[in-house]
């Protein structure tokens, strides 16, 4: 093999490991439109069911391939926040942390992180979410949520947009033990991400609809406060 065809070969190789060359962007095209590194922007999403308040959902990208997703409403506060990597493979959870109204965190025990592919695959694909914490750093009792994703495709559902679907089992082992399950469905648009999402749990159901999109400055005008360093 002559030295071009070698040195064309290695370049060839390193690029496949480094994930195409560091590709400018690595998230899945119908995931959340990607700001530059250390900037951020908020969507916010409608409650279509009532009594429920609506959800900001403050998205900011860390780093490279490394995005923030922190949710936030009027009744409680914030809620939680997903440090989430974006793979060659697609979107990997890495650790949550949920918060109560007390201000107590709770860090998150991700077990299996697997959000959401690269590409469009099969239906028959599932991925997998794998969660457990503990109320009381010192206590045995928890709560353990395995979630499963699964793409499906409806008729006159547009080319841009992709719907997954959700089973979830919610297990509580604190003073005696409780199962829930729980069903859903998220839909997601090329260059705009999450637009609808909605969860049944038990006799519960919950709805919302994207809105519109925030800068950060008008997000902290509206609730009043500045966001925290998470």
């Amino acid at each position: 093999m002559s030295f071009n065809k070698l040195h064309f070969t290695l370049l060839v190789l390193g690029c496949f490991l480094i994930y195409a060359c560091h590709s400018p962007n690595p998230a899945p095209d119908y995931y959340f439109p990607l700001p530059q590194p250390g900037n951020a922007y908020v969507y916010q999403y409608k409650a279509e069911t009532e009594g429920f308040p609506d959800e900001f959902w403050l998205i900011k990208r860390t780093a490279d391939r490394q995005l923030r997703i922190c949710i936030y409403d009027e009744f409680r506060g914030w809620n939680q926040c997903s440090y989430e990597y974006l793979a060659a493979s697609g979107v990997i959870q890495d650790s949550i942390l949920l918060f109560d109204r007390d201000g107590k965190v709770n860090r998150v025990e991700v077990e299996y992180g697997n959000l959401y592919p690269r590409e469009k695959l099969a239906t028959n694909m599932v991925y997998l979410q794998h969660l457990r914490w503990y109320n009381d750093p010192d206590s045995i009792t928890y709560t353990e949520v395995i979630r499963n994703r699964r793409i499906v495709y409806n008729s006159g559902q547009s080319e841009n947009e992709l719907t997954f679907h959700l089973l979830e089992s919610i297990e509580d082992f604190q003073e005696g033990y409780l199962s829930i399950e729980a069903e859903g469905r998220e839909v997601f648009k090329k260059g705009k991400g999450l637009i609808f999402f909605t969860k049944e749990i038990g006799e519960v159901h919950r709805t919302y609809t994207f809105k519109e999109e925030l800068s950060v400055e008008n997000f902290e005008k509206r609730i009043g406060q500045k966001v925290p360093e998470f």
